[in-house]
């Protein structure tokens, strides 16, 4: 961490990571569109365990939180984050927001079958990135 980001404890809102976590795992799975049922096979957890460790009457583990960024792509980071950044704020400065819609957009371009309209689709994001993305000199 450089000088420029390090925040005194007094500079940073207290956060209960114990009911924070939870609510991160909700709101990743629920980003990326994936049932809790769909997110128990993915991880290999136990049926139910997702809606338990959301609910908060399973802790969470490091297991727990390996499996599912090994899962989504996410990085462990977006669990942890400063208490000023929040996961569902759009502005959030931690950047998993960007995380979460990257993710989405893969997983939506992965499930388009015909390869012709798949490689229209890359065509057209890659055509607007270059067009609207970066500023122009």
């Amino acid at each position: 961490m450089t000088d420029t980001t390090k925040r005194s404890l007094s500079e940073v809102r207290e956060i209960d990571l114990d009911a924070e976590i939870p609510r991160r795992i909700k709101t990743l799975r629920t980003g990326l569109d994936i049932s809790a049922a769909r997110l128990d096979q993915m991880t290999g957890f136990n049926a139910g365990t997702t809606g338990r460790l959301e609910r908060g009457d399973q802790r969470v583990y490091a297991t727990h939180l390996h499996r599912i960024c090994a899962v989504t792509g996410i990085s462990i980071g977006y669990f942890y984050a400063l208490a000023d950044d929040d996961p569902e704020d759009p502005a959030a400065p931690s950047g998993h927001t960007i995380e979460l819609e990257t993710q989405r957009l893969l997983q939506a371009y992965m499930q388009i079958q015909d390869p012709r309209l798949k490689r229209d689709v890359f065509e057209l994001v890659e055509t607007l990135a270059n067009e609207y993305g970066a500023e122009k000199d």
